[in-house]
């Protein structure tokens, strides 16, 4: 009798086991968690895509997507892996993904409540927006290897941390110019740190319009930016630069613009020739002479 009892208890816990092996992640699949934030990630990576890449580049769009891979520090395989235990394991996935849902849709409200773009809010006025490109908005010019378009703007009692800066141009230029070729902005700050935004070109077109938006996290001494870098640019090549805008969004409670500084300001915007062709010294032109125009003036207060 007991005897048979212990073969009933024995059955019964492989029969337990066995229930509970199926649902116990095994090695190699990602957690609830992290699960959560390659979805939310994928699900808005995906909703860009859809917007600015064409569905048959199909290419470009596994790029993207290989970043929200990059960005987790796992491997297609390893999502596609945890992906199937998860669609085989519907209560799990059905827990992960309300999750990520509440999240999305936490997004969205924020989008709505201009969040993330306060200056657009038109009942902010607190928020101003002003741009600070003081250089011209035009320029056409000859790269070879190694050469760069560059910026600098030293500026710290005008710079300040919150400000948000948004620095968009329109660049036109040939396929192979593109090859291996980056742009670059960037952020130095007080405390010896900065930040760098890098952002190598897709050869699909000669001309594309490029933003790059960032937020001073702490007091900023330096603001730069590379308009074009190359690293295997075997001939010289042309590209036109246009349409340059710098923008800084700030509060304009805490930090005002001192009236004077915008007059100066304004005067310098409407003596700038906006148009910067170097086409006839065009061969005596070189990345030092171009960058010197394209510097900044100092514009203390």
């Amino acid at each position: 009798m007991k005897c048979c009892k212990i073969h009933n208890f024995l059955y019964c816990l492989v029969v337990v086991l066995m229930c509970t092996s199926c649902h116990m992640r095994p090695f190699g699949v990602l957690s609830e968690k992290e699960m959560e934030e390659v979805l939310v990630d994928m699900h808005l990576t995906t909703a860009a895509m859809n917007i600015h890449i064409p569905m048959d580049k199909k290419a470009i769009r596994q790029k993207y997507l290989n970043t929200v891979f990059e960005k987790h520090g796992i491997t297609r395989e390893k999502f596609e892996k945890s992906l199937d235990w998860y669609t085989r394991n519907p209560r799990k996935f059905e827990i992960v993904y309300e999750e990520v849902e509440k999240r999305l849709e936490q997004m969205n409200t924020d989008v709505d409540n201009f969040v993330y773009h306060p200056e657009l809010n038109p009942a902010n006025d607190t928020i101003d927006t002003v741009n600070v490109w003081l250089r011209p908005t035009f320029v056409r010019c000859r790269v070879q290897n190694l050469d760069s378009l560059s910026f600098a703007w030293n500026d710290s009692n005008f710079c300040k941390a919150g400000d948000r800066y948004i620095w968009s141009f329109v660049m036109t230029a040939d396929v192979d110019t593109l090859r291996q070729s980056f742009v670059k902005f960037g952020v130095d700050y007080v405390d010896g740190t900065s930040d760098t935004i890098k952002h190598f070109f897709c050869h699909q077109g000669l001309r594309r319009r490029l933003t790059i938006k960032h937020c001073m996290r702490e007091q900023p001494v330096k603001i730069w930016g590379s308009f074009f870098e190359t690293e295997n640019l075997k001939d010289s090549q042309f590209i036109t630069i246009d349409t340059v805008s710098l923008l800084r969004i700030y509060n304009k409670q805490q930090n005002p613009l001192d009236s004077t500084w915008r007059v100066r300001m304004d005067s310098i915007q409407k003596n700038t020739t906006n148009e910067l062709s170097v086409s006839k010294p065009f061969v005596k032109m070189n990345r030092r002479n171009v960058n010197d125009l394209m510097t900044m003036p100092e514009m203390t207060r």
